[in-house]
């Protein structure tokens, strides 16, 4: 419901701001930590902003391929009623999103649960591209996140640790997937060994991926 005066406000807010987009630079998912991690309070300071997203239709990839998961439906349009509006049905794992504990974890933490702390974190990107290109199935190891301290310094505590990989280059084409003709899919992830060293060491408040899922597919366990 809009009160009196919002339409026109907005439409004049439209008028004036200038929009800067960056280009996309990650897809896939953000898994977040199974247990709480209580940031600290803390000053950010930014020069710029960058775009992580993709356009996102029903021909996207996923994990279960491309099932048209993503379905609009306009309502209402600014021609006959003035104003646009659609209904969305969309699958929640699809494109750039999170994944709270409760999705592999029975009993675990829902999004609803997740403070907005957790949500804004410190973000530490390890770039394993060129492993990656070379072994499509490469994971990310402890040793990488220990390559990458030795040249930036210990992770920020309560931070977010992103795999780059290389990956979300190929999201318009069959190569994200990467699935062989028995539908067998080849991508990076992150090691289980990182995965545990990151929780129990580093106290991260998330980890993510420019792939499918966060871990290797062979093992099919989460």
């Amino acid at each position: 419901m809009c009160v009196d005066g919002t339409v026109e406000t907005v439409q004049a807010a439209i008028s004036r701001r200038q929009a800067v987009i960056g280009g996309g630079l990650a897809a896939g998912a953000l898994a977040m930590a199974a247990t709480p991690v209580r940031a600290q309070m803390r000053q950010v300071q930014f020069s710029g902003v960058l775009d992580l997203t993709h356009d996102l239709d029903k021909f996207f990839p996923t994990y279960g391929g491309t099932q048209d998961y993503v379905e609009l439906e306009q309502i209402f349009s600014t021609s006959r009623e003035g104003y646009d509006t659609y209904r969305w049905k969309i699958l929640e794992h699809v494109g750039t999103h999170l994944d709270a504990p409760s999705h592999f974890q029975i009993g675990g933490r829902t999004a609803v649960d997740l403070s907005v702390e957790e949500l804004v974190a410190p973000l530490a990107k390890i770039d394993v591209s060129d492993k990656a290109a070379s072994n499509a199935d490469y994971e990310l190891t402890p040793d990488d996140i220990l390559a990458w301290q030795r040249e930036h310094g210990r992770l920020p505590y309560a931070c977010c640790v992103a795999m780059d990989s290389g990956w979300a280059d190929r999201v318009s084409t069959d190569g994200f997937r990467n699935a062989d003709g028995s539908g067998v899919m080849y991508f990076p992830g992150f090691h289980v060994e990182a995965a545990e060293f990151l929780e129990s060491e580093r106290n991260v408040v998330g980890m993510a991926v420019d792939t499918a899922v966060t871990r290797y597919w062979e093992f099919n366990v989460f």
